[in-house]
């Protein structure tokens, strides 16, 4: 008959003695550790509606199933659609409401849903945290009428506040060159992968210790998760990722550089501009960095691993649902193997900044990263016209509606200059004031960009 917890010596509602145990759990203190404990995985460890989007994106920095000892629920099944529906549910992955990112291909006029957005955030996330911070003049600066490499000549200007109103815009500029030198790939690679066999093995032993001494002090509830863990590790490098034949390879053949505007929607106040290497920022933003996935018995073994990963979603489930009910030291167990679980995922094998580290060394790609905080949007987008290779100003039209104004000012931008002188007098005087204050704005803020990076000592190299 099972015996009642507060009888019990920590072995749970099922009584049973085992070879080894901790000792007494009749305290009313233990008690209360017991029901928390016990309670506590089962309410917190729930996956997000997310955590697919940012599981692509972890995979598709380290070529590979990226997973910790033991996820949340709900991952494992996860995982296990990526394989059965491949490109689909890579799609569905990268467009998911709250994480969807837009693009605007400042180049070429294109826009388009980022096809890599947890990966490039991460990316970002892990340049900006060394970026230096310029804040772009807010006032005009008077100068004397001359003629710059892109734009008409400046107009002199009483030094003047642009507006009473700012909407302060944060752009993070991030410019990708590849690495020069001679590189060891091969070397490289071949101490990556004896150094990943042999963390494996260690881990994989530790996971049977721990099943065993968990099994030895009644924790049956808790060998049954190390057991799933055990078996994801086994799981996970059976899956092949394969990246495109000319991945991080400009297929424009380096015509121009890239320069891509990234945001989560066209009325964000916080915007990422990836410039640089096209094959690197094309690839990044507009490809998808994962090409197909299969197994290393083929494809044929796709569906059967898929099947596999379901059933250890399932017996994760009944693994902590048991450890509800039971209680006892087994809830004690799985709080302390999900903390260990966790420090190892956030710290060792899945660290966002990491994995973005180590993708930048492996593919030798140096990142320079810039913020500027302009007084308004006007501004910014000005600034980046000014900024980019070539005039085209179409790719804007969903951030900055077309209006006479806007049109005259980034004619004036571009150097149109008769365009610019024509469309100038046929605006009224409030206008005129408008454009002529934003051309000076953003040729001050636009040459302020290319000093910063003509002149680059803060570069993040692999």
């Amino acid at each position: 008959m099972a015996k009642s917890l507060d009888d019990s010596d920590g072995s749970g509602t099922l009584g049973v003695n085992p070879p080894f145990s901790f000792g007494t759990g009749s305290d009313s203190g233990f008690a209360i550790l017991f029901e928390l404990a016990a309670l506590i995985p089962l309410v917190t460890y729930l996956a997000r509606p997310q955590e697919g989007h940012r599981f692509v994106g972890m995979a598709s920095l380290s070529g590979r199933l990226q997973i910790g000892l033991f996820p949340k629920l709900h991952v494992l099944a996860t995982v296990a659609r990526l394989l059965k529906e491949g490109p689909n549910f890579l799609d569905e992955a990268c467009s998911i409401g709250e994480l969807r990112r837009e693009v605007w291909d400042a180049n070429w006029g294109s826009v388009f849903p980022c096809a890599n957005g947890a990966a490039s955030s991460m990316i970002a996330a892990y340049s900006v945290r060394q970026a230096k911070t310029i804040a772009m003049p807010e006032t005009v600066v008077a100068k004397t009428p001359n003629t710059t490499k892109r734009g008409v000549g400046n107009i002199a200007i009483t030094p003047s506040s642009t507006s009473p109103f700012r909407r302060y815009q944060t752009l993070h500029v991030l410019r990708f060159s590849r690495e020069e030198g001679p590189g060891h790939p091969h070397r490289a690679k071949t101490i990556t992968v004896l150094q990943d066999v042999v963390v494996e093995v260690i881990l994989l032993g530790m996971l049977a210790g721990a099943t065993a001494f968990c099994s030895l002090f009644g924790m049956y509830g808790t060998a049954g998760s190390v057991i799933v863990a055990f078996l994801l590790r086994i799981c996970r490098r059976l899956v092949i990722i394969k990246r495109a034949p000319h991945y991080l390879q400009d297929n424009e053949g380096q015509r121009m550089d890239a320069c891509m505007l990234s945001a989560i929607h066209q009325n964000a106040s916080t915007w990422y501009l990836y410039v640089g290497d096209r094959g690197i920022v094309d690839n990044l933003l507009n490809k998808s960095m994962i090409q197909s996935i299969t197994t290393i018995f083929g494809d044929g073994g796709v569906m059967t691993l898929a099947f596999l990963l379901q059933f250890l979603s399932f017996l994760q489930l009944a693994c902590m649902t048991f450890v509800a009910a039971q209680k006892g030291w087994d809830g004690v167990g799985l709080l302390v193997f999900i903390f260990v679980s966790w420090f190892f995922e956030e710290m060792v094998c899945c660290s966002h900044s990491g994995l973005a580290k180590r993708w930048l060394k492996k593919n030798r790609i140096k990142v320079e990263p810039r913020t500027f905080v302009f007084s308004g949007r006007v501004a910014m987008m000005g600034a980046i016209q000014v900024f980019k290779c070539n005039p085209q100003m179409s790719w804007m039209d969903g951030i900055i509606q077309p209006c006479p104004r806007r049109n005259v000012l980034m004619q004036g931008l571009c150097g149109y200059q008769d365009a610019y002188c024509q469309g100038l007098a046929e605006l009224d005087m409030y206008d005129q004031k408008w454009v002529e204050q934003f051309m000076s704005l953003c040729q001050q803020a636009g040459d302020i960009m290319h000093q910063e990076f003509t002149n680059a000592q803060n570069v993040i190299r692999c």
